[in-house]
């Protein structure tokens, strides 16, 4: 009675044992021909030919690298580089001569030399996102120093490059004056009107020892190229312009008079219409913080004083905002600001009717911003007496 059942037990056990030798899994031989990639920096060469680099995953370094302190030299000589036409070419040129499946699904950051964003960044991210399927959140970074040299010196304390690069993209969000944008928002952004997005920078100072890395401006891409970059303070007015204020600090006067204030939430209302096929949009910007450092002689407490400092932080953020406004509209023509998307969703019929020559219509607007900044309370600052 019991043999059948014996028998199909029999038979279900052997097709599991054969499934997990055809797999690997018994002996862990399928990822013995995995080579898993965290970090990809990519170049354009002056031969029409792309140079990819290819950082392993390190899972932890060696007693004698952490002896040696040689984070950087294991780097050196695990870094993969190939040349070819294009990335899809390079893999599979790789996965010939290593016999390694390439597995892009831990790569979290990605540099592309500035060479290449400015000849076709779409072409690169789109084909290549769509080939390997990585992290939709992987972040994309522009340098316009040498991939290799960012990607050796990212960090001198760490084996692992990526980790350091995304893992500081997510804490700086709340610093004001640098953007965070990932993988997939930028293709989202490049795939819907105006067709403008923009991405981080990092800058190699090489006069510093040891050598760092550290992100500096934003780069600005429209329909698939890099048009120009945004400075520091170019990229404040950005953040502001954008509603993506998450926390940072306002400085205000001059540096023997420097007052600071912690901005810690942000409302943005923008508005627009059409007259006479001149587009007018209006931004209220409203910024809330508190006083961190008052570098003038007053009484923080006194409601006057705090207001005299609204009034300079008021000036001090159009001053920005407008040298913002100017370096996208009368140098670039690039809408970075989305205005093209919000006149899409609100009047789709508008948008089509200018879309063809949006640029036109963008550079000749006229925007207009409106800033209220309010200091809550004096924070830590105590210059006289408490009133308690």
């Amino acid at each position: 009675m019991n043999r059948p059942k014996t028998s199909v037990w029999i038979t279900c056990l052997s097709i599991l044992g054969i499934c997990l030798g055809l797999t690997g899994c018994g002996e862990g031989t399928e990822l013995k021909y995995v080579s898993m990639v965290s970090t990809v920096g990519a170049e354009k060469l002056n031969n029409h030919q792309v140079r990819l680099y290819l950082v392993p995953l390190s899972i932890e370094e060696t007693e004698a690298q952490q002896q040696e302190g040689s984070s950087r030299e294991s780097r050196l000589h695990t870094l993969i580089v190939r040349d070819g036409m294009t990335a899809f070419d390079i893999e599979r040129n790789v996965i010939r001569e290593t016999k390694h499946r390439l597995l892009f699904t831990h790569a979290k950051a990605v540099v592309i030399s500035q060479s290449m964003a400015k000849h076709d960044l779409d072409w690169f991210l789109d084909i290549w996102y769509r080939d390997q399927q990585p992290r939709s959140r992987a972040y994309v970074f522009v340098t316009d120093d040498p991939v290799k040299d960012i990607l050796t010196n990212a960090t001198w304390l760490e084996p692992e490059v990526s980790f350091p690069l995304s893992f500081g993209m997510e804490n700086i969000r709340f610093v004001s004056n640098y953007v965070t944008v990932d993988l997939i928002q930028c293709l989202k952004a490049l795939h819907e009107p105006p067709y403008c997005s923009f991405l981080p920078m990092l800058h190699l100072h090489a006069k510093k020892k040891p050598m760092t890395v550290e992100y500096e401006g934003t780069a600005l891409i429209q329909k698939n190229h890099m048009v120009d970059e945004l400075n520091t303070t170019e990229t404040q007015g950005l953040i502001w312009l954008l509603g993506q204020e998450k926390g940072g600090s306002l400085e205000i006067g001059e540096s023997h008079q420097r007052s600071v204030v912690e901005i810690t939430r942000e409302k943005v209302e923008k508005h627009f219409q059409f007259s006479n096929g001149q587009l007018h949009v209006e931004y209220t910007l409203r910024l809330r913080g508190t006083l961190a450092e008052d570098g003038e002689k007053g009484d923080s407490w006194n409601p006057q004083h705090l207001h005299q400092l609204e009034e300079k932080a008021n000036q001090t953020v159009q001053q920005i905002c407008q040298q913002t406004l100017q370096k996208l509209q009368q140098k670039d023509q690039t809408d970075a600001l989305g205005v093209g998307l919000m006149v899409y969703r609100k009047q789709p019929g508008v948008w089509h009717k200018y879309a063809s020559h949006w640029n036109d219509v963008f550079q000749k607007a006229d925007i207009h911003v409106h800033p209220v900044v309010t200091i809550m309370h004096p924070g830590l600052i105590r210059w006289l007496k408490l009133p308690y």
